[in-house]
């Protein structure tokens, strides 16, 4: 017995090259914006107190992974901690993805145009604010740990094994359910499919027997166990560089919080963009089945799908089921790809460029207008609250955590979000003790984007403030009112 395998003809033409780079000058455009987000500013505000000596699960604390905060940390420390360098942070990790989605469309997608027009659409969803964000971040790393499944299964080389488990352990630390998720995923996937005949499906990897060549599964199952043990070493070893700088608190964190999810009002959390995605789902596997297109990477991708979806099940509004749906996206593209490799009238392609054209143009339109948007916004606000706060300590209650870096102030509080039903009685209790000590002089109030978690005012952080703070004014913005309130 011997095994041959394919070299695995991943280089790109010097056309490739050109659309690459276009696609991440096109990411880089549509990512540059200011926004004062709440979604943004839990990573903006972990960084900052990262930035300034404190230690995570020790002087604040977060649900979400560590490692968005660590990242965009380590880029404060080496620019200066701003928005901009933020953002810098995380068009870092965005193209990273661009190259491995169009890696991704290139190998699986027979059409050449269809597999560049894929991308293009990827880079648009990738693009959809909050974008500096932990969902944002992990869903760039699955879709690299996608590359690295699918060339494990095409090459059945150890290395990519290896780096598939590594971006299955790193993504554990941006956001641990659907680093975990996808981990068992690929676990699963790995033996499974790769029994079998990927290799054709690409024309790489055989294992043949004796001079007939016969497929020997006793010599594939002699692969698959290596390529198993690789993936799994891979994700050891992240795992045990994070125990040595986190310990268990991200796990903890993640029980902690699913205490608080169920007890959250989720009868206000609609599930239809669920459903919806799922019946577009269902209709897109069912036509991949007609074509032939269920191979072992079309269930893997099923699978990767399955488990992106999964791990949104807690919040399955429309933006996260988007950010997370590139697998459904290479299926999609894999049928049109298909489709457009048939014999079609001339005015036929002309008709579908064209539309695909105006979509596109059409959505960098309103990207570029509503980030112009969000940043004009943004310049007048912070312009606004300034001189209203005069330089003097603040207190961002419930969900405003950008305010901390926009103005330089140092956050002492133990959570930089804080509403009931998440959060346990202990960090209202941590809270309380710090913002009774301090007692600044100002507090900025903002209800509306927690109300849909059941947030109430009977706990002891409002009553605290209604004893000792007064409505000063409100300023309206976008989502609701942010309320400003003086000490007595």
């Amino acid at each position: 017995m011997y095994v041959r395998t394919a070299k695995p003809g991943w280089s790109l033409s010097r056309g490739d090259w050109v659309v690459l780079v276009a696609l991440a000058g096109l990411g880089v455009l549509l990512s540059l914006a200011h926004r004062l987000s709440a979604d943004e500013g839990q990573i903006l505000t972990g960084a900052w107190n990262l930035y300034n000596g404190q230690e995570l699960y020790r002087d604040f604390f977060e649900f979400i992974g560590p490692a968005s905060f660590t990242w965009v940390g380590g880029f404060f420390r080496v620019f200066g901690p701003s928005y901009w360098v933020a953002l810098l942070a995380s068009q870092t990790l965005l193209l990273m993805s661009i190259w491995a989605f169009f890696l991704c469309s290139r190998l699986l997608i027979e059409h050449r145009p269809t597999a560049l027009a894929t991308s293009a659409i990827w880079v648009l969803i990738a693009t959809t604010p909050p974008f500096i964000n932990h969902n944002s971040y992990s869903s760039f790393l699955a879709s690299a740990f996608l590359l690295m499944m699918i060339r494990t299964l095409k090459t059945r080389r150890l290395i990519d094994a290896f780096l598939a488990g590594v971006l299955g352990g790193v993504t554990v630390f941006f956001l641990q359910p659907k680093g975990g998720i996808l981990l068992i995923v690929g676990l699963v996937t790995l033996p499974w499919l790769g029994m079998k005949s990927v290799g054709d499906a690409f024309g790489g990897t055989r294992v043949e027997s004796g001079p007939a060549g016969s497929r020997d599964l006793p010599g594939r199952r002699s692969i698959i166990a290596p390529l198993v043990a690789s993936y799994l070493g891979g994700a050891a070893v992240v795992g045990v560089t994070g125990l040595v700088f986190w310990g268990l608190n991200p796990a903890q964190a993640v029980f902690s919080m699913a205490r608080g999810t169920v007890a959250m009002n989720h009868l206000s959390l609609s599930y239809l963009p669920l459903l919806g995605f799922l019946s577009i789902a269902g209709l897109i596997g069912f036509a991949s089945q007609r074509e032939g297109l269920l191979d072992s990477v079309g269930k893997l991708l099923v699978a990767i799908q399955a488990g992106l979806w999964l791990s949104t099940a807690h919040l399955p509004d429309l933006w996260h089921l988007w950010i997370n749906s590139f697998p459904l996206l290479l299926m999609v593209g894999r049928l049109g790809g298909r489709s457009l490799n048939r014999p079609l009238a001339p005015a036929v392609r002309g008709v579908i460029a064209g539309l695909f054209g105006i979509v596109l143009m059409a959505g960098v339109g309103q990207s570029v207008v509503r980030n112009l948007d969000h940043t004009r916004v943004t310049r007048s606000w912070i312009s606004g609250l300034n001189d209203v706060l005069g330089g003097e300590e603040f207190f961002a209650f419930t969900f405003l955590p950008s305010f901390y870096l926009e103005f330089r102030v140092p956050n002492p509080y133990y959570n930089s979000v804080l509403y009931v039903g998440n959060h346990p009685p202990e960090h209202f209790q941590r809270n309380l003790e710090t913002l009774s000590d301090r007692r600044p002089p100002f507090v900025l109030l903002d209800y509306a984007s927690v109300e849909k978690y059941g947030h109430t005012l009977e706990n002891p952080i409002d009553r605290f403030l209604r004893r000792n703070y007064r409505r000063a004014q409100s300023i309206p913005h976008g989502q609701g009112t942010i309320e400003v309130w003086e000490r007595l």
